[in-house]
Protein backbone atom coordinates (compact mmCIF):
# COMPACT_ATOMS: atom_id res chain seq x y z
CA UNK A 1 0.00 0.00 0.00
CA UNK A 2 1.35 3.50 -0.53
CA UNK A 3 2.43 5.47 2.16
CA UNK A 4 1.00 8.99 2.47
CA UNK A 5 3.03 11.54 3.70
CA UNK A 6 2.14 15.23 4.87
CA UNK A 7 4.89 17.64 4.59
CA UNK A 8 4.89 21.80 5.97
CA UNK A 9 6.43 24.38 4.22
CA UNK A 10 6.76 22.46 1.01
CA UNK A 11 6.79 25.01 -1.69
CA UNK A 12 10.35 25.76 -1.45
CA UNK A 13 13.98 24.67 -0.16
CA UNK A 14 13.96 22.26 1.96
CA UNK A 15 10.32 21.04 1.99
CA UNK A 16 10.54 21.51 -1.77
CA UNK A 17 13.08 18.94 -2.31
CA UNK A 18 11.40 16.23 0.25
CA UNK A 19 8.66 16.36 -2.02
CA UNK A 20 10.10 15.98 -5.20
CA UNK A 21 12.09 13.25 -3.94
CA UNK A 22 9.63 11.32 -2.15
CA UNK A 23 7.06 11.81 -4.84
CA UNK A 24 9.83 9.77 -7.09
CA UNK A 25 9.55 6.75 -4.39
CA UNK A 26 6.25 6.77 -4.54
CA UNK A 27 4.70 7.92 -1.60
CA UNK A 28 1.53 10.10 -1.82
CA UNK A 29 1.94 13.21 -0.80
CA UNK A 30 -0.03 16.56 0.66
CA UNK A 31 1.81 19.07 1.02
CA UNK A 32 0.91 22.42 3.69
CA UNK A 33 2.19 25.34 1.36
CA UNK A 34 2.06 29.16 2.86
CA UNK A 35 1.49 30.43 -0.64
CA UNK A 36 -0.63 28.47 -2.93
CA UNK A 37 -0.55 31.15 -5.60
CA UNK A 38 3.75 30.91 -5.46
CA UNK A 39 3.88 27.07 -5.41
CA UNK A 40 6.59 26.63 -8.42
CA UNK A 41 5.88 24.59 -11.51
CA UNK A 42 7.85 21.38 -10.61
CA UNK A 43 5.74 21.34 -8.16
CA UNK A 44 2.26 22.11 -9.55
CA UNK A 45 2.93 19.61 -12.77
CA UNK A 46 2.91 16.50 -10.37
CA UNK A 47 0.17 14.34 -10.59
CA UNK A 48 -3.39 15.51 -9.01
CA UNK A 49 -3.98 12.34 -7.60
CA UNK A 50 -0.81 11.42 -6.02
CA UNK A 51 0.22 15.20 -4.82
CA UNK A 52 -2.60 17.27 -2.69
CA UNK A 53 -1.62 21.10 -2.09
CA UNK A 54 -2.93 22.71 0.79
CA UNK A 55 -2.67 26.02 1.95
CA UNK A 56 -1.12 26.12 5.41
CA UNK A 57 0.34 28.81 7.70
CA UNK A 58 2.30 27.38 10.56
CA UNK A 59 1.66 30.96 11.83
CA UNK A 60 -1.97 31.17 12.37
CA UNK A 61 -3.19 28.72 15.07
CA UNK A 62 -5.94 25.59 13.49
CA UNK A 63 -4.91 26.30 10.09
CA UNK A 64 -4.18 22.46 10.48
CA UNK A 65 -7.55 21.61 11.22
CA UNK A 66 -8.34 21.75 7.41
CA UNK A 67 -4.92 20.40 5.99
CA UNK A 68 -5.63 17.32 7.94
CA UNK A 69 -9.34 16.90 6.86
CA UNK A 70 -8.25 17.31 3.19
CA UNK A 71 -5.82 14.93 3.55
CA UNK A 72 -8.13 12.22 5.28
CA UNK A 73 -10.71 12.73 2.83
CA UNK A 74 -8.20 12.19 -0.36
CA UNK A 75 -5.86 9.44 0.68
CA UNK A 76 -7.91 8.04 3.72
CA UNK A 77 -4.92 8.21 5.74
CA UNK A 78 -1.89 9.08 7.41
CA UNK A 79 1.79 7.44 7.63
CA UNK A 80 4.09 10.15 7.73
CA UNK A 81 5.01 13.28 8.76
CA UNK A 82 7.81 15.81 8.38
CA UNK A 83 7.20 19.27 10.04
CA UNK A 84 9.72 21.24 8.30
CA UNK A 85 8.19 24.65 8.46
CA UNK A 86 9.97 27.30 10.11
CA UNK A 87 11.48 30.81 10.00
CA UNK A 88 14.65 32.57 10.99
CA UNK A 89 15.36 36.56 12.83
CA UNK A 90 18.41 37.15 14.19
CA UNK A 91 17.54 37.89 17.83
CA UNK A 92 20.49 38.10 20.38
CA UNK A 93 20.41 37.82 24.09
CA UNK A 94 20.54 41.91 24.51
CA UNK A 95 17.85 42.15 21.81
CA UNK A 96 14.28 43.60 23.37
CA UNK A 97 12.55 43.16 20.05
CA UNK A 98 10.50 39.99 21.69
CA UNK A 99 7.86 40.16 18.79
CA UNK A 100 10.90 38.68 16.38
CA UNK A 101 11.15 36.02 19.34
CA UNK A 102 7.65 35.63 19.94
CA UNK A 103 7.05 34.62 15.80
CA UNK A 104 10.04 31.71 16.01
CA UNK A 105 8.65 30.56 18.90
CA UNK A 106 5.03 29.93 17.65
CA UNK A 107 6.14 28.85 14.19
CA UNK A 108 9.35 26.72 14.78
CA UNK A 109 8.09 25.57 18.51
CA UNK A 110 4.83 25.33 19.15
CA UNK A 111 3.14 25.37 15.44
CA UNK A 112 4.81 22.00 14.70
CA UNK A 113 3.92 20.46 18.32
CA UNK A 114 0.34 21.62 17.38
CA UNK A 115 0.38 19.87 14.02
CA UNK A 116 2.15 16.56 15.53
CA UNK A 117 -0.78 16.22 18.62
CA UNK A 118 -3.49 16.17 15.88
CA UNK A 119 -1.70 13.72 13.63
CA UNK A 120 -0.52 11.09 16.08
CA UNK A 121 -3.79 9.26 16.02
CA UNK A 122 -3.73 8.50 12.44
CA UNK A 123 0.35 7.51 12.97
CA UNK A 124 -0.48 5.59 15.37
CA UNK A 125 -3.16 3.51 13.56
CA UNK A 126 -0.29 3.29 10.82
CA UNK A 127 1.51 1.13 12.87
CA UNK A 128 4.51 2.36 10.78
CA UNK A 129 4.45 5.96 11.71
CA UNK A 130 6.92 8.47 10.93
CA UNK A 131 7.88 11.92 11.80
CA UNK A 132 11.09 13.61 10.59
CA UNK A 133 11.39 16.83 12.10
CA UNK A 134 13.59 19.48 10.38
CA UNK A 135 15.10 20.86 13.56
CA UNK A 136 18.35 22.46 13.12
CA UNK A 137 21.99 22.64 14.31
CA UNK A 138 20.88 25.62 15.85
CA UNK A 139 19.57 23.57 18.58
CA UNK A 140 22.79 22.15 19.37
CA UNK A 141 25.22 24.68 19.27
CA UNK A 142 24.52 28.28 20.45
CA UNK A 143 25.44 31.75 18.79
CA UNK A 144 24.67 35.11 20.24
CA UNK A 145 23.42 36.89 17.48
CA UNK A 146 21.15 33.71 16.19
CA UNK A 147 20.49 33.00 20.02
CA UNK A 148 16.37 33.57 19.53
CA UNK A 149 16.65 30.99 16.70
CA UNK A 150 18.49 28.96 18.90
CA UNK A 151 16.04 29.23 21.48
CA UNK A 152 12.82 28.43 19.57
CA UNK A 153 14.73 25.00 17.30
CA UNK A 154 15.99 23.93 20.81
CA UNK A 155 12.36 23.95 22.35
CA UNK A 156 11.00 21.81 19.11
CA UNK A 157 14.12 19.45 19.84
CA UNK A 158 12.89 18.81 23.11
CA UNK A 159 9.49 18.23 21.89
CA UNK A 160 10.84 15.99 18.85
CA UNK A 161 12.26 13.83 21.84
CA UNK A 162 8.86 13.86 23.77
CA UNK A 163 7.04 12.83 20.73
CA UNK A 164 8.91 9.43 20.29
CA UNK A 165 8.47 8.79 24.12
CA UNK A 166 4.69 9.28 23.12
CA UNK A 167 3.95 6.84 20.76
CA UNK A 168 7.33 4.45 20.55
CA UNK A 169 4.97 1.97 21.64
CA UNK A 170 2.72 2.25 19.09
CA UNK A 171 4.79 1.86 16.23
CA UNK A 172 5.72 5.69 15.13
CA UNK A 173 9.36 6.43 15.37
CA UNK A 174 10.20 10.02 15.81
CA UNK A 175 13.82 12.09 14.19
CA UNK A 176 15.17 15.39 15.10
CA UNK A 177 17.28 16.22 11.74
CA UNK A 178 19.96 18.87 12.84
CA UNK A 179 21.32 20.35 9.40
CA UNK A 180 24.11 22.95 9.44
CA UNK A 181 23.99 25.56 6.82
CA UNK A 182 21.43 24.36 4.19
CA UNK A 183 21.70 25.86 0.61
CA UNK A 184 17.90 28.06 0.56
CA UNK A 185 16.65 31.35 0.53
CA UNK A 186 16.30 31.52 4.20
CA UNK A 187 19.37 31.84 5.11
CA UNK A 188 20.90 33.01 1.69
CA UNK A 189 22.17 36.45 3.58
CA UNK A 190 23.08 35.12 6.95
CA UNK A 191 25.14 32.10 6.31
CA UNK A 192 29.23 32.15 5.66
CA UNK A 193 29.43 30.07 3.35
CA UNK A 194 29.04 29.64 -0.08
CA UNK A 195 26.07 28.16 -1.73
CA UNK A 196 28.02 25.44 -3.39
CA UNK A 197 29.94 24.44 0.35
CA UNK A 198 26.60 24.21 1.81
CA UNK A 199 24.66 21.24 2.26
CA UNK A 200 22.01 20.86 -0.69
CA UNK A 201 18.32 20.52 -0.13
CA UNK A 202 18.29 17.70 -2.35
CA UNK A 203 20.98 16.27 0.36
CA UNK A 204 18.28 16.68 2.75
CA UNK A 205 16.07 14.89 1.06
CA UNK A 206 17.76 11.37 0.37
CA UNK A 207 18.23 11.55 4.39
CA UNK A 208 14.70 11.66 5.14
CA UNK A 209 13.69 8.85 2.46
CA UNK A 210 16.37 6.90 4.31
CA UNK A 211 14.55 7.62 7.61
CA UNK A 212 11.15 6.74 6.48
CA UNK A 213 12.08 3.56 5.24
CA UNK A 214 14.02 1.95 8.25
CA UNK A 215 11.75 -0.79 10.16
CA UNK A 216 10.56 -0.17 13.55
CA UNK A 217 13.64 -2.21 15.04
CA UNK A 218 15.15 1.22 14.55
CA UNK A 219 15.16 4.19 16.56
CA UNK A 220 17.10 7.36 15.62
CA UNK A 221 16.11 10.13 18.02
CA UNK A 222 18.42 12.81 16.48
CA UNK A 223 20.63 12.91 13.56
CA UNK A 224 23.08 15.91 13.38
CA UNK A 225 24.22 16.54 9.55
CA UNK A 226 26.88 19.17 9.91
CA UNK A 227 29.29 21.15 6.90
CA UNK A 228 31.92 19.71 6.16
Amino acid sequence: MEKVVMISGANRGIGKAIALKLYEYGFLLSLGVRELDRVTKDILGLPKDKVLLVSYNSAYPNTEHEWIKKTLDVFHRIDGLINNAGIFHSVDIEDDNEELLDKMLDVNTKAPIRLTRLVLPYLRQSSEGRIINIVSNGAKYIEDSKVGYSISKFGFLAASHAMLHAAKEDGVRVTALCPGWVNTNMVKDSSPLSPEKMIQPETIADIVLMLLNLPNTVVIPELIVDNA
